[in-house]
């Protein structure tokens, strides 16, 4: 069944609820001996109610209609075992543990249905009530997972995040908590744990750039509203990285890898917004690479200060929308710095964590 296509939505949707009906009716229906997982020994058998999933992202209308139901959705995330696998004891008892494969099919199918991008390829599309339904859904429940968020869909996650880069960046530069299109609380969490995963801390930030050089090219005006916003999307980003387990552990940061996956949930960009996107996420670059060349503490160095270069670019493209070939001044570069302070100080108070 996994190799085919062309399944009606409503069949997907039916074998779907069927599959959780029988595990709910005979817990432990699926679990087996051995593990099944990648393109060699993955079996959809293994575990039918994520292959089903699987199979469902190829559709992302079905997707979004079954993931916006909100029994669907706290079914998947909070109450279901996902323990399919049976691993040997040295008693020669059997444990249920996650396969290699963990919400491998749920992942996708969150992916296609917050973001309308089917699973099997494509670029971003416009967004309907329904993917906003399962965006929004997703952060609700997820976030209430807190540190037992499923790593498997860290990177899922960042891939929605950044396709909704305009609403997450209005939601992490808003001061006024009761004005965002997001819950703050349950963003920060999500995005704190996201932080957690090298690749899916990556794709987010990187990806967050977009929507920041987009916001600044808007609506070109005297107001430094724009450039403020961005700081304080910068800062949450941090104070999220902080509160997760410290600086993502790689010895090593490649930029085209992460661009190339995540590529299809990123809006196609005017060209002006494309140059700016891509002269500061090369900044953020250099800043993530000095950061783990120095190994840098917090003892030592203020989280801010670590993305300083990503700072003074921002502030020069918005110094480029008000007199072309501009440059930023002290005053300038001095707003955006203090903006991504701010940031991280409300960041900061929305988590619940005791202030620094």
């Amino acid at each position: 069944m996994r190799a085919g296509h062309g399944y009606s939505g409503r069949m997907l949707e039916d074998l779907t609820d069927d599959l959780i009906a029988a595990e709910r009716h005979h817990p432990g229906i699926w679990q087996s001996k051995g593990r099944y997982a990648g393109a060699r020994s993955g079996w959809f058998a293994n575990d039918p109610v994520d292959g089903a999933l699987g199979l469902m992202a190829r559709d992302p209308a079905t997707a979004a209609h079954y993931l916006s139901s909100d029994a669907h959705m706290r079914y998947l995330v909070k109450e279901r075992d996902w323990a399919v696998s049976l691993r040997e004891g040295r008693s020669g008892s059997y444990t249920p543990v996650l396969d290699g494969d963990d919400r491998a099919g749920f992942g996708a199918a969150l992916e296609a249905g917050a973001t309308g991008v089917s699973s099997t390829g494509g670029h971003c599309v416009p967004h309907t009530a329904r993917n906003e339904t399962v965006l929004r859904s997703a952060l609700h429940h997820l976030s209430a997972q807190g540190d037992d968020l499923p790593p498997s869909l860290r990177r899922p996650l960042a891939n929605i995040l950044v396709n909704h880069g305009p609403t997450v960046h209005a939601a992490m530069s808003e001061v006024d908590i009761s004005r965002s299109p997001l819950p703050q609380d349950e963003l920060f969490e999500v995005t704190k744990q996201v932080s957690r995963t090298r690749d899916a801390y990556d794709t987010l930030n990187g990806g967050l750039n977009q929507a920041m050089v987009s916001g600044i090219h808007a609506t070109p005006s005297p107001s430094p509203e724009p450039l403020l916003r961005a700081g304080r999307t910068i800062g949450f980003l941090e104070e999220a990285r902080l509160q997760s387990q410290g600086d993502p552990k790689t010895a090593t940061f490649e930029t085209k890898p992460l661009f190339d996956k995540a590529i299809g949930y990123l809006p196609v960009a005017s060209e002006d917004v494309q140059e700016g996107f891509d002269y500061v996420t090369g900044k953020w670059l250099e800043d993530e690479q000095k950061r783990l060349d120095d190994k840098q503490s917090e003892e030592n160095i203020k989280a801010f200060d670590v993305r300083n270069g990503q700072l003074m670019s921002l502030a020069a493209e918005w110094a480029k929308t008000q007199k072309p070939g501009g440059a930023a001044d002290f005053d300038t570069k001095a707003e955006v710095s203090r903006s991504a302070q701010d940031g991280m100080q409300h960041a900061n108070g929305v988590s619940g964590a005791q202030p620094r």
